[in-house]
């Protein structure tokens, strides 16, 4: 029996600190809400937030969004400053 693309995400995204050796946050949303987010260890990011709606609005989800609607990738990076 096979799985949806959402359940096999659920099991592989929080394995993406793991595997690349980065302390990152990572975040599934569909078009409508957020439905899981795996924190960073060291920051917190609270664009996204699961079960409640994604907002043209707030400025974070609005580039989530954006990358949604248009198709077009975009990498955002944050860096610490020391």
């Amino acid at each position: 029996m096979g799985c949806s693309i959402i359940e096999a995400l659920q099991l592989v995204l929080p394995l993406v600190k793991e595997i690349t050796g980065k302390d990152v946050q990572v975040s599934l949303c569909n078009r409508e809400q957020a439905i899981a987010t795996w924190p960073a260890d060291s920051f917190s990011m609270p664009a996204a937030v699961p079960g409640l709606a994604l907002e043209w609005d707030n400025p974070a989800q609005r580039e989530m969004l954006e990358v949604m609607e248009s198709g077009v990738q975009k990498q955002v990076i944050f860096q610490k400053s020391y």
